[in-house]
């Protein structure tokens, strides 16, 4: 729903100072949302998942008489089908496999996946489909303890399956904790390398991340904070020369997230911000002269109902908005000549 321009603009000079450190207009929570569900036995039947504070698709559960899992269906935030996991058991009532089902209209093909699991309830093996012909498959190795210690790929389509297309290998602490994952690739050669740092309650904490390129070690590092639910909490990575910060509420929703780019000196220069609100996604460009503009996004999940620009001053202050392809000024009045504000755009 549209508002009147002179209300919103005022609205607009009302801030709170957000997680982002930049203002943000302050909205109360309208869009409607739909919260995790459980049963009398305390399965989840039904699991939203959000971008921001905008639901972006959500999980329906269903159970046997027996409790067991049977399906967990995927919906878009509209309710519109987007794919489903089956969960078949032996008569024994042990899990024999899952079969995930979806399709790419796009390319016009059906995939279709099996989790294949032995007596033990234990992975064994994923099998993928491609329009009912086996595309590729996973196997998996366990130690005495039912850790899984090797998981290899092999590709149909790419060599027949005649030999792993790669394969990962897992270590873990005397905790059973993974510390430790490997990449290899079709040549056994080493790619990719991961550690893992837990805290007092089995999270991950720290995950080291080092890519081997042409002999040449990257590495990027992420530390998790976690809410007491355990869901994550924040989230920042960082590299050589960029650093990514994240912040999520307790129900799984990112409400901030921050880009920095590393300077000569050394020091950290935050280039870009979103922030989410109740009703809004707001991007921030900044520009290491203090200014900086807004991208404001009204609408659930990729669907906007409007979108506004705004310019900002050195000292922060408003140079001037565009709403709907015409600009105003600070006050709300229109412009009949729009504004330069080239100087934002080259800077960016």
């Amino acid at each position: 729903m549209k508002r009147f321009l002179c209300v919103l603009f005022l609205a607009m000079m009302v801030f709170s100072l957000s997680a982002c450190g930049a203002p943000v207009e302050e909205t109360a929570k309208t869009t409607p949302v739909i919260e995790e569900k459980y049963d009398e036995n305390g399965n989840i039947l039904m699991e939203p998942l959000y971008m921001g504070f905008n639901l972006w698709y959500y999980n329906s559960y269903t159970y046997g008489e027996d409790q067991k899992l049977l399906n967990v269906t995927r919906y878009t935030n509209e309710g519109v089908y987007l794919d489903e996991e089956k969960y078949i058991y032996r008569a024994d009532g042990t899990l024999e496999k899952v079969e995930c089902y979806w399709e790419n209209l796009d390319f016009e093909i059906v995939l279709w996946q099996e989790k294949l699991y032995n007596e033990n309830g234990v992975l064994y093996k994923i099998q993928n489909y491609e329009n009912g012909e086996i595309s590729d498959y996973y196997d998996f190795e366990y130690d005495a303890r039912q850790r899984c210690v090797k998981e290899i790929h092999y590709d149909i389509q790419w060599n027949n399956g005649d030999y792993p297309q790669s394969y990962v290998e897992y270590t873990y602490d005397d905790a059973g904790n993974c510390v430790r994952k490997d990449d290899y690739d079709q040549h056994e050669e080493r790619t990719c390398y991961y550690t893992y740092t837990h805290d007092s309650n089995g999270n991950v904490s720290v995950e080291s991340i080092h890519r081997l390129i042409d002999g040449e070690e990257f590495i990027s590092t992420t530390e998790f904070t976690y809410h007491s639910n355990g869901k994550v909490k924040d989230k920042v990575t960082t590299d050589k020369s960029s650093r990514r910060e994240e912040v999520w509420d307790a129900r799984g929703a990112m409400v901030c997230e921050k880009s920095y780019e590393r300077e000569a000196s050394g020091e950290w220069f935050l280039g870009s911000a979103v922030e989410y609100s109740a009703e809004l996604k707001v991007f921030y460009t900044y520009l290491k002269d203090g200014r900086y503009k807004t991208e404001s996004i009204k609408g659930n999940a990729a669907v906007a109902s409007w979108m506004e620009l705004a310019w900002y001053n050195p000292d922060g202050t408003l140079f001037c908005t565009n709403h709907e392809g015409e600009f105003y000024d600070p006050s709300g009045n229109k412009l009949a000549t729009p504004p330069d504000v080239s100087a934002w755009d080259e800077a960016t």
